[in-house]
Order: C-alpha cells, then structure tokens, then sequence
C-alpha cells in the first residue's frame, strides 16, 4: 500500500524540473563557427605523396593520345572509303557505258549475219551493225545521263 500512498508531481513541479534541465544541456553555440575556423586555420594536414599518382597522370595522357589516334585513324579510314566508293561509282558507269557501246552493235551484227544465212542478202550485217551502233550510242547517253544523277 506503499503505492498508494506515494503522490505523483505536479504540472508545475515537473515544468520546473524540467527548465532546470533545459538550463543545465543549454550549449553556447554562438562561437561555434568561429572556433572550428580556428581550428582548421591552425590544423595543417600533411598531403603524403601519391608515387602512383604521376603513373596514372602518365598513363592517362597516354590513353588520351591513343584516342585521338584511333579517331584520326577512324576519319581518314571513312574518307579514303568515300573516295574509293566515288571511285568505283564512276568505274562502274565507264563499264556500264563501254558495255553498251560494244555490245549493242556486236548484237545488232550477229542479228544481221543471222539474217544473212536466212535470206542469203549480205546486206543485213550491215544494215543490222549500223542500227546497233546507233541504239548502241544512244543507251549509252541514257546510261550516262542516268548514272551522274
């Protein structure tokens, strides 16, 4: 019955209790910025020297200058293949062209010694190879026009 008989605070007591605490944690903090300055302007750290560091600072320039050769590499490599590519444009429109010019008159004298045996007229080799040499001339001017576009 010991319990009963024991009184709990009061607002006021516990209130003041609990100012005397507050009173007693409270930290002057309005200094505070000026003495860590202080601190830290007194405090020298000594920085040891990194003997790997110079390595990587070497390695890494070497790294750089790799790059940079390999991406000059990679640009002439793409240049000389547009120029081959130019190239090889213009050769296949010459054999295109060369092509048509010897082989539609070839065709057209074949057809006329063809007719030839069939009729016994020599005139159709001709005949025929003229007509071949002039559609010969002329797909080679559509092969041209069509090929520079």
């Amino acid at each position: 019955m010991a319990d009963e008989d024991t009184r709990l605070p009061s607002d006021n007591e516990v209130a003041s209790r609990l100012e005397a605490v507050r009173d007693k944690l409270k930290v002057d903090l309005s200094d505070a910025d000026e003495k860590l300055a202080e601190i830290l302007d007194s405090a020298t750290i000594p920085i040891p020297e990194d003997p790997d560091h110079a390595k990587l600072l070497e390695l890494s320039a070497k790294a750089d200058a790799l790059k940079n050769k390999r991406t000059a590499q990679q640009a002439e490599a793409a240049r000389e293949n547009r120029i081959a590519q130019d190239s090889n444009q213009g050769l296949g429109a010459g054999i295109s062209i060369a092509y048509t010019i010897l082989g539609v008159p070839l065709v057209g004298g074949i057809i006329g010694v063809v007719l030839k045996n069939q009729t016994g007229n020599p005139i159709w080799v001709s005949v025929c190879g003229l007509v071949g040499m002039i559609l010969g001339l002329i797909g080679a001017y559509f092969v041209a026009t069509r090929t520079r576009q």
